[in-house]
C-alpha cells in the first residue's frame, strides 16, 4: 500500500540559542525540500520553515514557525518531515521512491518469503536496501540483477537471494 505522505527529511538537532534547527534533506537536490508547499511531522503537525538556508555541508538551517528558542525546538530532534504525495512528480515505470520500498515483504526467486525491507539508502555508489532476513540485518544492492520484481500493490519485492550481503 502506497502511503499518502512521503518522508523528505529529518530534523537533526537545534542550532544555536535562537530556535534554529539543522535539517537533513532526503531529496535528490538539496534545495528541493524548500520548494514543497507544506511540510508535516508524523503527527500531522504542519511545519513552516522561516528563512531557510543551505550550509556548505548540504544541511538546511532554519527557524520553524511557532518555535522561538532552543528549548522549544529540542523536542523536534530526529523528527521526520513529510510532504503530501500529490506534490511529487510522477515516476517512470521502473522508478520508486525509497519510502515506497520500506516494509515490503522480501521474496526469493522461488517466491518464498525470506524477510522484509527495513530501509533504502544511497551512499553515492548506488542504492542499497537494508533487509531483515530471519532476524538478521542484511544488505542488497538495488539493481536489475538483484531485484527481480517490485509489486507495490501486493507489497512484495522479489530478489535474487544470491546477491544478499550478510
Amino acid at each position: 500500500m502506497v502511503s499518502k505522505r512521503v518522508c523528505v527529511g529529518v530534523i537533526l538537532k537545534p542550532v544555536g540559542i535562537k530556535g534554529q534547527v539543522k535539517i537533513k534533506p532526503f531529496t535528490n537536490s538539496l534545495d528541493t525540500i524548500l520548494k514543497f508547499p507544506k511540510l508535516f511531522l508524523s503527527n500531522n503537525e504542519e511545519i513552516v520553515l522561516l528563512s531557510p538556508t543551505l550550509n556548505e555541508k548540504g544541511f538546511i538551517i532554519s527557524i520553524i514557525q511557532g518555535y522561538q528558542d532552543r528549548n522549544s525546538v529540542e523536542k523536534l530532534r530526529l523528527k521526520e518531515l513529510y510532504i503530501n504525495r500529490e506534490n511529487l512528480k510522477a515516476l517512470k515505470a521502473d522508478e520508486y521512491y525509497f519510502n515506497d520500498l520500506k516494509n515490503l515483504v522480501v521474496l526469493n526467486q522461488n517466491k518464498l518469503t525470506i524477510g522484509k525491507v527495513i530501509e533504502a539508502f544511497d551512499y553515492g555508489a548506488g542504492v542499497f536496501l537494508e533487509l531483515n532476513i530471519n532476524g538478521k540485518i542484511s544488505t542488497l544492492p538495488f539493481n536489475k540483477n538483484s531485484v527481480l520484481e517490485i509489486d507495490l500493490n501486493n507489497e512484495t519485492l522479489t530478489v535474487n537471494s544470491s546477491f544478499i550481503l550478510s
